[in-house]
């Protein structure tokens, strides 16, 4: 499945920085509108590559995680960008 820029930063984020997080941090991490992050929390959730989990005790809390498969396409996207870089950088 297509993944975009967007996507593929807050799957970094959450593979390197913070296996947990919520909405609102991503909102402030990546200067970016709720709205926008609600989206793209969407698409990633569609496709597996995230869940997001509701607070037992308050439902308005939710906590985001990144899920193996979404680890998955992210190491393997993040390695197809490394080598095409590579193969860049060889020839020039």
């Amino acid at each position: 499945q297509k993944i975009s820029q967007g996507e593929m930063a807050m799957l970094g984020f959450l593979t390197y920085e913070k296996s947990e997080t919520n909405p609102k941090e991503l909102s402030e991490r990546f200067n970016l509108s709720t709205a926008r992050v609600a989206n793209t929390l969407n698409s990633l959730e569609r496709k597996e590559y995230i869940k997001r989990v509701h607070d037992s005790f308050d439902r308005r809390k939710v906590m985001v995680y990144i899920t193996e498969k979404g680890k998955e396409v992210f190491t393997e996207t993040e390695n197809y960008y490394l080598i095409l870089a590579k193969m860049i950088l060889y020839v020039c």
